[in-house]
């Protein structure tokens, strides 16, 4: 399997390490995870891991779907991986821009990771 499969695997699992880091906040009512997640207050850091995890999910479908056309297109496996760990690279980056609140520095990083996903087709 190639670099870039793997990181196609590391980012589907992203979103449950920001959901699983969201329910520390208090007593987890698994009955009622959805409601226990919105009533997380906004300034919590908790609430925003719930937010980078919504985002994960958000963005996982193009990013797995550009490193298959990228394959199917004989897009170079070097060009492939390189693109592939760069996005790993800014959704790492992009969780701990909020879990810190930095929210301009969070979303100069979201851009990076969208346009790895671009550079694939260039």
């Amino acid at each position: 399997m190639t670099t870039a499969y793997w990181m196609v695997l590391v980012a589907a699992f992203m979103p449950y390490i920001f959901t699983t880091l969201s329910k520390t906040y208090k007593k987890l009512d698994n009955e009622k995870p959805r409601i226990y997640l919105d009533a997380i207050p906004d300034n919590c850091w908790q609430k925003r891991m719930d937010w980078a995890q919504k985002n994960s999910m958000e963005i996982f479908p193009i990013f797995a779907s550009a490193i298959i056309i990228g394959h199917l297109a004989n897009v170079s496996q070097a060009h492939l991986d390189e693109a592939a760990q760069l996005f790993i690279a800014s959704r790492i980056l992009y969780g701990v821009c909020y879990y810190k609140n930095w929210s301009k520095l969070r979303t100069l990083i979201w851009f990076v990771g969208f346009a790895s996903i671009v550079w694939i087709f260039v």
